[in-house]
């Protein structure tokens, strides 16, 4: 897995069915960057006190416009009940994640995608954690199957981008959900990679059956 380098977004090809962009919000750019968003976005995420989340929204709407061939403000992003926005009629599927000044979106041409990224600071009580959010047969992947610390991110993440994509969103009972299961049960693709900020991230997608088509991935500077 490569991260091609562009300082644009009309750098980025259209073609494929999966991509996955990167970015660093930096100071400048959400005043820049606001100017694509809707009113009520503007509302909401200039109160945030990270401009993380306003840049991630308007890199989605801009990468959005280069698909719909829209202006990106005008596009319109409604939420389903449980809270998940999504583009109604046009044939594509998207989702979002930022960890602090990092952000991940994910476009699809194919069918619901989900993201997570996760960076650990080291000073986590993996144990607690896994007892609260992994299944039996999860915990012993992560505690008997090489770093744990690298292979509790990955679960995680793993565990995070699939309820994502189904829509769900986060659930109570965290430990009655199998990730590795599900994911063959439902015919789900799924990927685990290293971000350039030495984020860990996993993206859960639904590819074209019989055919293998690797996600594009992008690092998105903005100078």
């Amino acid at each position: 897995m490569n991260w091609l380098t562009v300082n644009d977004l009309k750098s980025i090809t259209t073609t494929g069915n999966l991509f996955l962009v990167y970015g660093r919000s930096l100071p400048g750019n959400s005043e820049r960057l606001s100017k694509y968003l809707d009113e009520n976005e503007r509302c909401k995420y200039e109160k945030n006190r990270s401009t993380t989340p306003l840049e991630c929204r308007a890199v989605l709407r801009m990468l959005l416009s280069r698909f719909l061939n829209s202006p990106p403000e005008t596009i319109r992003i409604p939420e389903t009940k449980t809270g998940k926005p999504y583009v109604e009629g046009k044939g594509l599927f998207f989702n979002v994640s930022h960890c602090e000044s990092s952000y991940l979106v994910a476009i699809s041409k194919v069918g619901r995608v989900g993201v997570d990224m996760e960076c650990l600071s080291g000073n986590e009580d993996i144990v607690s954690l896994a007892d609260y959010a992994f299944s039996e047969n999860e915990k012993h992947v992560c505690f008997n199957t090489g770093d744990r610390a690298i292979n509790f991110t990955k679960i995680w993440t793993l565990k995070e981008a699939l309820l994502k994509a189904s829509g769900t969103g986060l659930m109570n009972n965290l430990s009655q959900l199998n990730v590795f299961e599900k994911l063959q049960q439902y015919g789900l693709n799924f990927n685990t990679f290293s971000c350039p900020g030495s984020e860990t991230a996993s993206v859960v997608y639904r590819g074209v059956p019989g055919f293998m088509d690797e996600p594009r991935y992008f690092h998105l500077i903005i100078n």
